[in-house]
């Protein structure tokens, strides 16, 4: 049952003795002759390896070029910041902050875990969006 009747791993085996030669003959290397080397040599002088030229921004890092993408990273974004308050533990608000990264920098302290109530506090502090 399910029996292959070819012995496919092995190659095809319904080949014609001219197939099976011609083959062959076309898995040979190909070898250059010094004629051959030569000429191709030749017809190459005066133009151009397209994939020998160097890039004419070689060097430069991408993404520091001005334009549309300069742009975009030095547009306003303050509008979509969530404000953060830190209040003592009493409950009383000490200072209020444009955005949690603002806040971190200033203070130095981990605030993220305490603003999504992870933990209660931070640094001594409590933090609200």
């Amino acid at each position: 049952m399910f029996l292959n009747r070819t012995n496919k791993a092995y190659g095809c085996s319904r080949q014609t003795e001219e197939g099976k030669r011609k083959i062959s003959e076309n898995r040979t290397p190909f070898i250059w002759t010094r004629e051959m080397r030569e000429k191709a040599s030749k017809q190459r002088i005066g133009k151009t390896k397209i994939h020998l030229k160097t890039r004419s921004d070689k060097g430069i890092k991408r993404g520091k070029s001005p334009g549309v993408s300069g742009a975009l990273k030095t547009r306003d974004r303050s509008y979509s910041y969530k404000k953060v308050g830190q209040y003592t533990l009493d409950g009383k608000l000490i200072k209020t902050y444009t955005s949690a990264k603002e806040a971190k920098n200033e203070t130095n302290i981990k605030i993220q875990n305490a603003l999504v109530n992870k933990t209660k506090s931070a640094g001594g502090y409590i933090w609200k969006y």
